[in-house]
């Protein structure tokens, strides 16, 4: 178990972030090679994954609530030494893991489609997605219940066996994707986007397996307590509070997200496709500072919980300053080069101009990202993250109302899109900036004074 109240901060960030960063990578490679694979099979099939991909989104606002609830009052309990009190969120948290897995895939089984018609007019497109689907819900609902089980292991430090874990899983993942999308000749059908969902499905079982092996045979560190996994109230609300408006503000970028798939639908389905492809990669980019800003929370928080208050302040400008500089990097990467980061995962011209136009534009904001990102892990250490979902309905309002009115305007076009990216982006920085500072000086110097 690690101790994260004492020694080098960088340490810390780097000891934590490592493994996350790679996790993160061979993740985002994986989709990348799902992209690659499925662009080979036309513009309707790379709209059609990305469209119904997006439903991604609401299953990370469980994952979320999970993660970060269970994180944080998790870390909170170490950084007081009460391992008892870990142990016993831990097992009661299982229990929330399994039952919200069964509602995701009930809810996902039963409203999977009602989503896509409301968004894709082609009937091709359409067509495409439902096939992904049928694989890509179940994958969902193992993700939540993966989640449950591995995030109180990032509170106490254990974020490297899990690398170790993916890496198996992504490597199975990116053998099994070209196979069955293509087929086999006489030995394995050709499924298409079907075969894209079923891989990421596959790696997803053996991902829990092997996880669940590790936890209860190898790791002494947390271990559950078979008797007390069974509802909890306490508990359960104590994981809402943090975890709630953490991964309700993945519900508001579900609706932004949608919202742009709306009106780009009223372009065409190449500016869909497009975006869906600019999104990945812009993600992949994106990555070594989320793992950075993702390390802070379970750091932050146990310094929190041990009174260490100027290491949580200097935690913070640590990955302020790290993420800054490398999202920078990144956008003049995006800003000079975007055809060249696009260009081998399509060959069509007209969804390569699209997802270049994106990186071009939107890359401009990513430093702002870095931020985003860094803030909202400081909110999770602090146990208060209504901030960071109050910026992000502000940003949702703002966002979607303008492009709403963008949308009825005959000057319309993608580059408006673009634009109204990168201003919501700064718009919801500058608000969560303000409401950190605040609680910075509230919380901080109250317990402090305590």
């Amino acid at each position: 178990m690690k101790d994260f109240t004492k020694d080098s901060l960088y340490k810390h960030i780097l000891f934590m972030a490592i493994p996350i960063a790679i996790n993160m990578i061979l993740q985002t490679m994986t989709n990348l090679v799902d992209v690659y694979f499925v662009g080979q099979l036309g513009e309707h099939a790379l709209a059609g994954v990305s469209t119904s991909g997006n439903i991604n989104l609401i299953n990370m606002l469980v994952t979320q609530v999970l993660f970060i609830g269970l994180m944080a009052i998790v870390s909170h309990a170490v950084g007081r030494k009460d391992f008892k009190e870990a142990k016993r969120i831990y097992s009661h948290g299982i229990f929330y893991g399994v039952a919200l897995a069964l509602g995701v895939l009930v809810l996902g089984e039963l409203f999977g489609e009602l989503y896509l018609n409301t968004l894709v007019s082609s009937e091709e497109t359409y067509l495409q997605a439902t096939h992904y689907l049928f694989w890509f819900v179940p994958l969902l609902s193992l993700q939540v219940i993966y989640t449950a089980f591995i995030a109180p292991m990032y509170a106490v430090g254990l974020a490297k066996p899990f690398l170790y874990i993916n890496i198996c899983a992504q490597l199975l993942n990116v053998c099994l994707t070209p196979t069955l999308i293509g087929g086999v000749s006489d030995v394995i059908p050709a499924l298409g986007v079907s075969g894209a969902a079923l891989a990421s499905f596959i790696s997803g079982v053996v991902s829990l397996t092997l996880a669940l092996y590790y936890l209860c045979f190898v790791q002494k560190s947390l271990t559950i307590d078979i008797h007390l996994i069974r509802p909890n109230w306490d508990i359960f609300k104590r994981v809402l509070k943090i975890g709630l408006p953490s991964g309700a503000t993945f519900l508001i970028y579900f609706i932004n997200t949608a919202a742009i798939y709306w009106a780009l639908n009223q372009i065409g389905s190449a500016e869909q496709a497009g975006f869906g492809l600019g999104g990945k990669v812009g993600e992949s980019l994106l990555l070594p500072a989320m793992a950075i800003a993702f390390a802070s929370p379970s750091i932050a928080g146990q310094n929190y919980a041990a009174g260490e208050h100027q290491r949580v302040r200097s935690i913070f400008t640590i990955t302020s300053i790290m993420t800054t500089v490398i999202l920078t990097i990144v956008a003049l990467l995006c800003f000079f080069i975007p055809e060249r980061l696009v260009g081998l995962f399509s060959d069509d011209a007209s969804v390569v101009h699209v997802a270049s136009s994106y990186l071009h534009y939107v890359g401009l904001s990513f430093p702002v990202f870095g931020l985003i990102f860094t803030m909202s892990g400081m909110f999770q250490a602090l146990g208060n993250t209504l901030p960071s979902l109050i910026s992000a309905v502000i940003r949702m309002m703002v966002f979607t109302s303008t492009l709403y009115f963008l949308s009825s305007q005959p000057y319309f076009n993608m580059i408006n899109v673009w634009g109204l990216i990168v201003f919501a982006s700064i718009l919801q920085a500058v608000i969560m900036y303000l409401m950190l500072g605040k609680m910075f000086n509230h919380k901080l110097n109250q317990v402090i004074q305590t």
